[in-house]
């Protein structure tokens, strides 16, 4: 838990020093432009751009027509279908989760996630599931309501499947338009529980792919 909540504040510093860089495209003379993250300039030459390809180019100021900046957040694709593996509550424990958020700014998505639980000496592997519902309410930022398998308990030598509600906060990153990592921490309930609280902490931490995006 300890290491969630590490990866949890470091993405947290990575998303909001995210917000201050820059995609800027290069109209040149000759027609052609070039896209990519201003890295060098000199005011009296030259700049250095790299490129969305990776390479780096320099481009001298007599061959440039015009230089549009946008922030780089504006330009991600937070409309999107991802496919996860990871651990933890909404991956089905280890397993794989699928998902889709809609929205720009603000927004929301769905999930569900399948997986298994092997036991200590690897003999049950029971399977697990979870479905739920998150709340983008910054960017990468979310609120994550679900329900599922929560929990394993063995009783008379016998498997038993505990299944309740979950809450958890997390953080869905992307270090580009494709790849990503997803963190999140919480608490989860078991059905039939008297009273308001949490019967367990439970946690999320996996590889987000996006296979279909939209802006």
């Amino acid at each position: 838990m300890r290491t969630t909540i590490t990866i949890l504040l470091l993405l947290f510093i990575l998303d909001s020093s995210a917000q201050s860089i820059l995609e800027s495209t290069v109209h040149l003379k000759n027609g052609s432009r070039l896209t990519g993250e201003i890295v060098d300039m000199n005011p009296q030459e030259f700049l250095l751009i790299k490129l969305n390809s990776g390479d780096t180019a320099r481009i001298y100021f007599d061959e440039v027509k015009l230089i549009h900046s946008k922030p780089l957040r504006q330009l991600s694709y937070n409309q999107y279908i991802s496919i996860s593996p990871g651990i933890g509550n909404s991956y089905g424990m280890i397993g794989l989760r699928l998902q889709t958020r809609m929205g720009k700014k603000m927004g929301y998505g769905f999930h569900t996630g399948f997986g298994v639980y092997p036991d200590f000496y690897g003999t049950h592997v029971n399977p697990w599931f979870n479905i739920g519902f998150k709340y983008f309410f910054y960017h990468s930022f979310y609120l994550d309501i679900a329900v599922g398998t929560i929990e394993q308990n063995i009783i008379n030598q016998e498997f038993t499947l505990e299944y309740g509600p979950s809450v958890l906060v997390g953080l869905d990153y992307f270090f580009n338009n494709r790849l990503g990592i997803n963190a999140a921490l919480g608490g989860a309930s078991k059905f039939g529980r008297q009273g308001i609280g949490f019967d367990y902490l439970v946690f999320d931490l996996g590889f987000n792919l996006k296979i279909k995006q939209w802006d």
